[in-house]
């Protein structure tokens, strides 16, 4: 895998939006990871790694709710994702320090790929030096629902630590071309193309996206 860095460009193609951002400091999930997320399968497997449950934990949960009317904790709901439509570019960054979450700088397409930029929302802290003292334990992630498609995607996270200093973009991995799925009026075989990577406080944004990405959270109950 090549790891390169590069000097702030931006790369040739047109411009892609996220249609929907989720984003924070505390997953569970503790180790560096990077997915393509095209299944609901992937999904699935993937959101109760991040929020730490499992669907018998999150049944208890519920259970204990309706019997404790002082119970105000909302159940943990997976997002629902039109996969026909839309895939996830999950990145988690593993543990680190002072860092409210991860932002997508630019999304660019061409006839050959997708390049994914982010950066990291970072923040000082004060305290002792060394034992990593003086700042906040974390483990950042970002959830970014984009249009689908088949082609390789790069994945290039901004290295800069000097404030004030251009990007340097560094890419984390690159994912592989997949198979198009088949359209709703035929075309090839259809192929799931997921790859595989808790929030009480989940960061949302929404931005323009072609068409109404059909994003909404399954009620608990």
């Amino acid at each position: 895998m090549c790891l390169a860095a590069t000097l702030a460009e931006e790369p040739p193609g047109r411009v892609v939006k996220a249609c929907v951002a989720i984003t924070g400091p505390d997953s569970h999930v503790a180790t560096p990871q990077y997915h393509r997320i095209a299944s609901n399968e992937s999904w699935t497997r993937i959101w109760q790694e991040h929020m730490g449950q499992s669907w018998q934990q999150r049944k208890e949960r519920i259970q204990q709710r309706r019997a404790d009317a002082d119970d105000l904790r909302e159940p943990l709901a997976l997002p629902t994702i039109d996969f026909d439509n839309y895939m996830v570019i999950g990145i988690f960054q593993g543990e680190g320090r002072n860092c409210t979450g991860l932002t997508a700088v630019s999304i660019s397409e061409d006839d050959r790929r997708i390049v994914f930029r982010y950066t990291k929302e970072s923040y000082q802290t004060f305290g002792p030096a060394g034992s990593g003292g003086g700042g906040d334990k974390v483990t950042a992630y970002g959830l970014f629902v984009l249009p689908r498609s088949a082609k390789p995607v790069v994945v290039e996270e901004n290295a800069q630590n000097i404030l004030g200093e251009p990007p340097v973009w560094k890419e984390r991995i690159t994912f592989p071309e997949v198979a198009p799925l088949a359209g709703r009026n035929g075309g090839p075989a259809k192929k799931p193309g997921g790859v595989s990577g808790d929030t009480t406080r989940n960061r949302r944004s929404r931005q323009e996206c072609p068409g109404p990405p059909n994003v909404d959270r399954k009620k608990g109950g």
